[in-house]
C-alpha cells in the first residue's frame, strides 16, 4: 500500500477533539467551571450547561471590567494597575453596585485604619525604664 492509496472504505481519520469552550467560543475553561461546580457541595447535581453559561457570564464581566480600567489609563501608560480597575468600576453604575463594597487591594497596609489598632512595639528604652 502506498501514501497515496485510501486507508480502506471502513477507516476513518481520527477526529480533532474540541473542548467545551471552544464549542462555546469561550476563552474560559468550562472544564474548570464545571470541576469548581462539583467540588463546591452546594448541590449534588450539576447540570451540562450551568458551567458553559457560568464561564460566559464570568467572561463578559471581565471583558467589561477590563474595558473600563483601559479608559481610565493614560495616554502613555500601557499597564492596568489595581487602582485603574477600582476607579474604572466606581465610574460604572450598574458594577459599582455589583462590587461597590470590594476592595482591590494595591499593597500591604490598608489604607484609613486608626493609629490606635496598629501595634507598635516598645522601645529598648522604654522597657528600661519600666523595670527600674
Amino acid at each position: 500500500m502506498t501514501e497515496t492509496e485510501p486507508l480502506g472504505i471502513m477507516s476513518k481519520a481520527p477526529k480533532k477533539s474540541t473542548s467545551r469552550a471552544e464549542k462555546a467560543g469561550l476563552l474560559f475553561p468550562v472544564s474548570k467551571v464545571n470541576r469548581h461546580l462539583r467540588e463546591s457541595r452546594k448541590s449534588k447535581r450539576v447540570g451540562a450547561g450551568a458551567p458553559v453559561y457560568l464561564a460566559a457570564v464570568m467572561e463578559y464581566a471581565c471583558n467589561e471590567i477590563l474595558e473600563l480600567a483601559e479608559k481610565q489609563l493614560g495616554k502613555k501608560k500601557k499597564r492596568i494597575t489595581p487602582a485603574e480597575i477600582m476607579r474604572g468600576i466606581r465610574t460604572d453604575t450598574e458594577l459599582n453596585a455589583l462590587i461597590g463594597g470590594g476592595a482591590v487591594f494595591t499593597t500591604d497596609r490598608v489604607k484609613n485604619v486608626s493609629h490606635a489598632i496598629k501595634y507598635e512595639p516598645k522601645k529598648k528604652a522604654e522597657e528600661a525604664e519600666e523595670v527600674v
